[in-house]
């Protein structure tokens, strides 16, 4: 199934060139041996490795143009039962690609704090909050690449605030973990505005001022990421928008959750935008310096920052931040997974899947890699 509705990022001329080109000789054409990548072969080879999946939806940009698209089964289903198709135009949790996000906005607002991602965090975590010496010396990188040596997959207030006040575990070597994000729920506000925001930790009570911040960091990534791409209002989630649930594969009877608002425990995870909207979003971080400018494209694309997937693919490196929910037990427990990535060849990708086997964990990577590589043919 494939919507008609096109995505467009930027607006231009289109230019029209016409000319007559004569030669006293005709000769054979004459074809190349490279090859050319096909968007359309792209799409099949997606849609042919995700046939199991509940429902899909994904877009493929080319050049920060929609270029294609495809749509099957189902989002979820109602209160009466009476299911509801999938749509690039649902929202979805979008799980950890979440992460991606947060990490354009840290990487915004440290120059503007003579700061760097060198910089130790102890000074822009909550002044009232027990800090352990070793945390407090961690280095914004260290976050953002997860190699804290933090190791909780937990972002509630009260698991934030021991992490703090807590020695990290093992080494510092990788070890993805939720609670390295989380922590900038906390921070992005302080970064933004550290007045307001110890004014406000003075004044509130413990248990509004994590409410002010959870609320403060959601205004703020709006503001900084979301809003100069036009993406406007993005909240968790939006009142009265169609959004997809947590759901188990076919052929087992049918089973759904629904997220609630993950407002107060985002950060690394919790931003409900539809497919179109992830899809603007990559393409903006990508081919437009509205949201963020070369050098910040550059320290992200050298550092791995607000990336977890990074994979060979035939022309080079791809690059994305991928998401996994799941509402736990069984092989064919409800969940969803959802995608952005980056191809060397200016080709971006958005997919969430509205179903997920955590039995068998589909392996995204190869389903994305495979498809991608097999898209390139002779010219």
């Amino acid at each position: 199934m494939k919507t008609t509705t096109k995505f467009i990022l930027f607006a231009g001329l289109a230019l029209a060139m016409g000319s007559t080109i004569t030669s006293c000789k005709k000769g054979l054409p004459i074809k190349s041996n490279d090859k050319v990548f096909k968007v359309e072969l792209f799409k099949q080879g997606l849609k042919q490795q995700l046939t199991a999946a509940r429902g899909y939806q994904f877009i493929i940009n080319k050049n920060g143009q929609w270029a294609d698209s495809a749509v099957a089964g189902i989002g979820g289903f109602n209160r009466s039962n009476v299911t509801f198709p999938a749509s690039v135009n649902s929202e979805v949790n979008i799980a950890s690609v979440t992460k991606h996000f947060t990490a354009v906005a840290v990487l915004k607002l440290l120059p503007l704090r003579k700061l760097n991602i060198e910089s130790k965090i102890g000074q822009w975590l909550p002044a009232s909050w027990p800090k352990n010496s070793t945390v407090a010396n961690l280095k914004f990188k260290e976050l953002l690449t997860h190699t804290s040596g933090i190791r909780a997959s937990g972002t509630s207030w009260g698991t934030l605030k021991n992490v703090v006040a807590t020695v990290p575990p093992g080494t510092k070597d990788p070890s993805y973990a939720n609670a390295n994000f989380a922590l900038f729920r906390a921070m992005i506000p302080k970064l933004v505005n550290s007045g307001l925001f110890n004014s406000k930790e003075a004044e509130l009570s413990d248990a509004e001022f994590d409410i002010w911040m959870g609320e403060e960091y959601v205004k703020q990534m709006n503001l900084l990421v979301f809003n100069p791409a036009g993406v406007a209002s993005v909240c968790m989630p939006t009142p009265g928008r169609t959004t997809n649930m947590m759901l188990n594969e076919a052929p087992a009877a049918l089973e759904g959750e629904s997220l609630g608002d993950w407002t107060q425990s985002s950060g690394a995870g919790g931003f409900y935008l539809t497919t179109v909207q992830m899809a603007r979003m990559i393409a903006y971080l990508v081919h437009s310096d509205a949201v963020i400018d070369i050098d910040i494209r550059d320290i992200m694309d050298s550092e791995r920052i607000g990336y977890n997937r990074v994979f060979a693919v035939s022309d080079g490196i791809a690059l994305g931040h991928g998401g996994l929910l799941y509402a736990g037990g069984g092989k064919k427990t409800p969940g969803l997974r959802t995608l952005i990535m980056k191809f060397p060849n200016k080709v971006e990708l958005a997919l969430a899947i509205n179903s997920t086997d955590e039995g068998a964990k589909r392996d995204i990577n190869t389903i994305v890699q495979t498809a991608y590589n097999n898209a390139w043919v002779n010219d």
